[in-house]
């Protein structure tokens, strides 16, 4: 008998650890978006091109990428209505606008179009660069 609970607590601990996985990975709301960005300094994985770097989102929309190459580039952040974090070269205006997904320990995937274009981690109050 007493093996059979232990069988039984240790299914549930291991569904319940599949449960709370699963949790972790979803879409980010729309202020939770501007949270997440607003005067913080984190890393990123360009995916496609395997590109590092590291990046300071000012609140005031400016942001500034550092990249492992040692070059630097300057472009403006927003966050539109459907909750979708923007980039572009002009202020408050077009660029490419990517869904935000936790994925759980503080690491985020950035999807545009249905694909996973970069993963976003280590971020950091203020400007770290």
């Amino acid at each position: 008998m007493k093996k059979i609970s232990f069988i039984i607590l240790l299914l549930s601990v291991f569904i319940m650890g599949i449960n709370t996985s699963f949790a972790e990975e979803r879409i980010l709301s729309k202020e939770e978006v501007v949270t997440l960005f607003t005067d913080k300094t984190f890393d990123g994985i360009q995916v496609v091109k395997d590109k590092k770097f590291k990046m300071y989102s000012s609140p005031d929309g400016e942001f500034v990428i550092h990249y492992s190459n040692g070059k630097k580039k300057s472009r403006y952040w927003r966050v539109n209505n459907n909750g979708e974090h923007c980039v572009s070269k002009r202020k408050g205006k077009g660029g490419r606008c990517s869904v935000v997904k936790s994925v759980g320990g503080g690491v985020y995937h950035k999807i545009t179009n249905d694909e996973h274009t970069h993963t976003l981690k280590n971020f950091v109050a203020g400007n770290q660069l």
